[in-house]
């Protein structure tokens, strides 16, 4: 019972500082910021940065910076890359800034359970730190999956797009930054950080190198390699781009069969869990209420 209050009351903790840090809802403008300038840049563009940011960043990377060695608790270098996957997620930069974080919940956390703590002794200490050390990370975790999977879902309609683009005779970086323009989504804003570092002088491959690396997508890599390739061996972009929009929608189709194929042992399972018992109770059902209606005839005799 102990351990349960534990885990409600640190889950609560962790929300209500979640709720600070998506206290304000980023305008257009700011997210334009972010997609040109990174995620750090909007808040100090607009003058308008989240209750996180403003009162309690400044905490967390103070904790940060004093528990810096607890590397066993956070990889700086495997969760700056998770960060960089997840879309700096409320504008936490690297892997010090969320360690404190982590530290600042489990603080909370302890500070509301303080009177507990004297009757249940060091137990609930111990899972309010397990629970304020991993729910931080469990949440940049799934914020990277789904990020990931967005950027995966956008890319074959973003590279039909850059494909008619091209063929109708823009240049590479004025067609990709029509999808940027048009669209919205992590794979758009990576685009326009990628067009961006691109104008301010940083090397095409190196832009490349960087784009694979914050957004982690198996079909933006296959795309990025097929686009190094063709320039290296001075195949027509607009050909390149043909034959990768068509290969991808190949593997679109085939993605999806695969996801109707795990589908089907799923809803079979659903089947037999909920719709088999409930036919049976209803046979049963039916069987009483004829067992009872014979045995009211036979004493009602």
């Amino acid at each position: 019972m102990i351990a349960v209050v534990a885990i409600l009351v640190f889950v609560a903790a962790f929300l209500l500082v979640l709720g600070f840090v998506y206290v304000r809802t980023p305008s257009q403008v700011q997210q334009r910021a972010v997609t040109l300038s990174g995620a750090a840049a909007a808040g100090l563009v607009m003058g308008k940065m989240s209750y996180y940011q403003r009162r309690l960043r400044p905490y967390a990377q103070r904790i940060g910076r004093a528990t810096r060695s607890s590397k066993r608790f956070v990889q700086p270098g495997e969760w700056d890359r998770r960060l960089a996957w997840a879309g700096y997620p409320a504008g936490i930069v690297n892997s010090e800034e969320l360690l404190g974080l982590q530290w600042l919940i489990s603080l909370a956390a302890l500070f509301v359970l303080l009177p507990a703590v004297f009757n249940t002794g060091p137990l609930l200490i111990l899972v309010g730190l397990a629970l304020g050390l991993g729910l931080p990370m469990i949440w940049v975790d799934a914020r990277a999956t789904e990020r990931q999977r967005k950027v995966n879902q956008a890319v074959p309609d973003a590279l039909d797009i850059l494909t008619i683009c091209v063929q109708a005779g823009l240049g590479f970086d004025a067609a990709l930054a029509q999808i940027v323009e048009r669209s919205q989504g992590p794979l758009s804003e990576e685009l326009g950080r990628f067009l961006h570092e691109l104008k301010i002088g940083v090397p095409r491959a190196e832009c490349f190198n960087r784009l694979l690396q914050r957004t982690n997508s198996n079909e933006l890599r296959i795309l990025v390699g097929a686009l190094v390739q063709a320039q290296q061996l001075g195949v027509p972009i607009a050909r390149t781009l043909e034959e990768q929009a068509g290969d991808m929608r190949i593997r679109r189709i085939q993605r999806a069969r695969e996801e109707g194929a795990k589908a089907s042992p799923k809803i079979a399972l659903i089947t037999t869990i909920l719709i088999a018992p409930a036919v049976m109770c209803m046979f049963l059902a039916v069987m009483i209420y004829s067992m009872v209606g014979q045995f009211s005839g036979l004493f009602g005799r």
